[in-house]
């Protein structure tokens, strides 16, 4: 972790997203917002209380807070405005590059 800290990043990214994948569609914004935004959010508070006594790192510690702080507010407020669309979902499509060939022969 320590010798290595963009190969730490990456993992733990991965399985933040491998674990959201898990989650069916329709639940997964407030899976995120209330497991992994929370978490996030709750550590960068924490974080402020503790005395480090270097002025750079504390000033950093709260740009990080302020940013998760405005960025779960935001996210939320986003979640509750999504919460009854009033369209229907976009159809999967599973053409894929058969279905094209077969239409670029068609002339299409």
């Amino acid at each position: 972790m320590i010798s290595n800290p963009k190969a730490h990043y990456l993992t733990q990214t991965c399985r933040r997203i491998s674990a959201l994948a898990k989650v069916p569609e329709l639940r997964r914004a407030g899976h995120f917002l209330s497991q992994q935004l929370a978490t996030v959010d709750r550590i960068a508070r924490k974080s402020l209380r503790i005395n480090i006594g270097d002025e750079k790192i504390e000033q950093r510690l709260r740009e990080n807070n302020k940013r998760t702080d405005d960025m779960r507010h935001i996210l939320e407020e986003l979640h509750e405005t999504d919460l009854n669309p009033s369209r229907s979902r976009a159809p999967e499509l599973r053409a894929g590059r058969a279905g094209r060939l077969a239409r670029e022969s068609r002339g299409r």
